[in-house]
């Protein structure tokens, strides 16, 4: 009796966990967005945003990951969060480590949301990329699949005008 009530049990865990695995798997995309082209010397601004959320459980309930960039050719000044449905997190001194979660696995994100801007500075001419490394995002049920958007910018020297200068 107690053999068949184990495997009763054993068939019952694995007929639910069947069910979660194969339940629906929702998608979003994590965009960075801002300039194309700036000087060296610059201080900008990039956005990341979440957007294209696709067939989720409460939306986009937690996501984490971490802010890519070449330190060479930018200098990372500061962040902030703008109005997204829960608060997000960045850790500058672990590997610019991003975490955000809805605590109520209720409001996540169902929207086109930019839930960071980064401010940066321009330091070296050349192309360079910000993007988010090993991201992960989840609804209220499953971890959902991401496309992440990286955003290329392309750094130009300041060119002095002391010909003009001199001609004057």
């Amino acid at each position: 009796e107690i053999h068949k009530l184990q495997l009763s049990l054993i068939a019952l865990i694995i007929m639910f966990t069947s069910i979660n695995v194969n339940a629906s798997t929702g998608s979003a995309t994590v965009e960075f967005n801002g300039k194309n082209t700036l000087n060296v010397g610059e201080v900008f601004i990039v956005r990341m945003d979440v957007k294209d959320i696709i067939d989720t459980n409460n939306g986009v309930v937690s996501l984490e990951g971490n802010l890519s960039f070449d330190v060479n050719m930018i200098e990372y000044i500061s962040s902030k969060t703008s109005d997204a449905p829960y608060q997000f997190y960045i850790n500058e001194n672990y590997n610019y480590k991003i975490a955000g979660l809805d605590f109520t696995l209720n409001n996540g994100i169902n929207y086109n949301t930019t839930i960071y801007e980064f401010s940066f500075k321009a330091l070296n001419s050349g192309d360079t990329t910000i993007t988010l490394n090993n991201a992960k995002l989840t609804d209220s049920v499953n971890r959902i699949s991401s496309n992440i958007l990286s955003k290329t910018i392309t750094i130009n020297e300041i060119e002095e005008n002391n010909e003009l200068e001199e001609s004057n």
